[in-house]
């Protein structure tokens, strides 16, 4: 099962990277059929980098840092894991993490995925306390369920606030 999330973390890297590629190019198609001035963003006038510096800039730079900050957590969750035996994390939740970690990086969401890791932790504290002191139950609160519907929260939570504002 944990390969199975591997495999999905590394199908969201490989989306966004293609994604991005996709946009570098139809955004150089777009500039050399535009008007006389987007003909000079472009070779001959301008490099290759060019073009791929201003969707770097744009697009990719969000997902650099929360690909960054979901690679920490995978390898901070694994070594939580490995050193004191399991208790906090299953072994397919670092991955579950990444994936929305990694996700929550888009250019429209910025950083909310500090928003998103605050709100992940803050339900499983209240949920480790509610389970010990309210039902007497000595078990962990497994994170296993928080995950993912946390990022969809923190998604309609943005669009709330946007739109409030």
């Amino acid at each position: 099962m944990r390969f199975f999330y591997f495999l999905a973390y590394v199908g969201a890297i490989l989306v966004v990277s293609v994604a991005y590629i996709l946009l570098v190019y139809f955004q150089y198609i777009d500039w050399t059929g535009g008007d006389a001035i987007t003909k000079y963003f472009v070779p001959p006038h301008r490099g290759w980098g060019y073009v791929f510096g201003y969707y770097f800039v744009r697009f990719l730079l969000y997902y650099l840092i929360s690909f960054a900050v979901s690679v920490f957590f995978v390898l901070f969750a694994m070594f939580l894991s490995k050193k004191f035996g399991g208790v906090f994390f299953r072994p397919e939740e670092p991955f579950l993490g990444a994936i929305s970690i990694f996700l929550l990086g888009h250019r429209d969401f910025g950083y909310w995925w500090i928003i998103y890791a605050l709100l992940v932790f803050g339900l499983a504290l209240a949920g480790s306390f509610v389970k010990r002191k309210r039902l007497g139950d000595g078990a962990r609160f497994s994170f296993y369920w928080l995950w993912l519907p946390s990022s969809l929260l923190v998604i309609i939570l943005r669009g709330l606030i946007f739109k409030l504002l």
